[in-house]
């Protein structure tokens, strides 16, 4: 993917953030949301976006050999149709089933990785690629899906429509591209 970076850079990353940072799941991170437990300031969540197979491949030993929870966003679409992502295989049930008995959370990040801050999208449609999305992944690998990372996820993305829908979806928590400081 045109994002890649080498398998030795990632390892000495993950190597230096479980070195130097606290990491934290996103189950963790809720609680600290809700007010139910503490994080540790400067405290980093790992995720990945988009369900490539490379995930499986390259950052799945590296994060169970330093113990770094992480999450990986599927889309929908890929995972079941198994399509690419900008010519990268996406990963398929077996997979994804895999780093799910691992510990890696599995999240939604759609059905089609469509811009839901697009006006143009109908109710039906939004609730198709944020709550359809939900469903298909939970039938297809038998898990609960809590998490939801937005296509995107950029502030035109999030509209009060497109909130509201996440979250009658029932996600737990829900996650944007908006670099900033969580609080």
């Amino acid at each position: 993917s045109p994002w890649s970076v080498s398998s030795a850079a990632f390892a000495e990353q993950m190597r230096f953030l479980a070195d130097h940072v606290r990491l934290v799941s996103l189950d963790e991170l809720r609680a600290w949301l809700d007010g139910e437990a503490k994080l540790a300031d400067g405290a980093i969540a790992v995720t990945f976006d988009d369900g490539l197979q490379s995930v499986y491949q390259y950052a799945l030993p590296c994060l169970q050999r330093y113990g770094i929870p992480s999450a990986t966003f599927v889309i929908e679409e890929a995972a079941v149709r198994g399509k690419t992502w900008y010519g990268a295989p996406a990963l398929g049930q077996d997979e994804l089933c895999a780093m799910a008995r691992s510990g890696v959370v599995i999240g939604s990040h759609g059905r089609s990785h469509v811009s839901l801050g697009d006006r143009r999208l109908t109710v039906g449609q939004l609730r198709s690629e944020i709550g359809g999305s939900k469903a298909a992944l939970e039938h297809l690998l038998g898990i609960q899906i809590d998490y939801f990372a937005y296509p995107y996820g950029t502030g035109r993305d999030l509209s009060p429509q497109v909130l509201e829908v996440a979250q009658a979806a029932g996600y737990q928590l829900a996650l944007t591209s908006i670099h900033g400081r969580v609080d």
